[in-house]
């Protein structure tokens, strides 16, 4: 018995007692007025490898005066099932695209397409494109392209995958041909 009320006087002590709640403050915290790290001036611009880096869907662009050889894409980077990464890039002089890519996961297939501005609208809506470049699904490639001046999409197709995405480790470059 002694039990018993040893266990209602734990109870009764454990009780909580509902009240009414006391108002939050609507009060402003205060903030520190923030300094300025740097001017626009100051900011360094991006290099495309660095925009590809941080950016799902990377963009490479140059100046009017194109270097000799630069970096379209050089990264490791998951395609989603279901879905493709395009990367942007532009040329203004006649150029080789070369790379290589590599895919993992699933079946460890990927399709890899290099086309046109242009095409990539139809190639975007699963319509018919025109590819300067286009796989099917592979494991993998060395490619080697050559394109006129203009704007162009690589894509990584992983669309015909249900369930499982790929991880895909690319490098590719155009250089210049003079």
């Amino acid at each position: 018995m002694a039990l018993i009320e040893g266990a209602r006087e734990s109870q009764r002590n454990n009780q909580v007692m509902a009240g009414p709640t006391p108002a939050p403050s609507l009060r402003p915290t205060p903030f520190p007025t923030p300094k300025r790290i740097a001017t626009p001036e100051q900011t360094p611009r991006p290099t495309p490898e660095r925009a590809a880096e941080d950016d799902p869907n990377p963009t490479a662009t140059r100046s009017p005066q194109q270097p000799a050889v630069f970096t379209i894409i050089n990264r490791q980077f998951i395609v989603p099932a279901r879905h493709f990464v395009p990367v942007r890039f532009r040329l203004v002089v006649p150029s080789t695209i070369s790379g290589q890519f590599q895919a993992y996961g699933g079946n460890n297939d990927i399709a890899v397409a290099i086309m046109s501005e242009e095409e990539f609208e139809n190639y975007r809506n699963g319509g018919y494109y025109r590819a300067y470049y286009n796989t099917g699904y592979i494991t993998s490639d060395t490619p080697t392209v050559n394109l006129p001046p203009g704007t162009y999409y690589l894509t990584f197709d992983d669309r015909k995958a249900v369930i499982i995405g790929k991880t895909v480790i690319a490098r590719f470059v155009a250089t210049r041909r003079d």
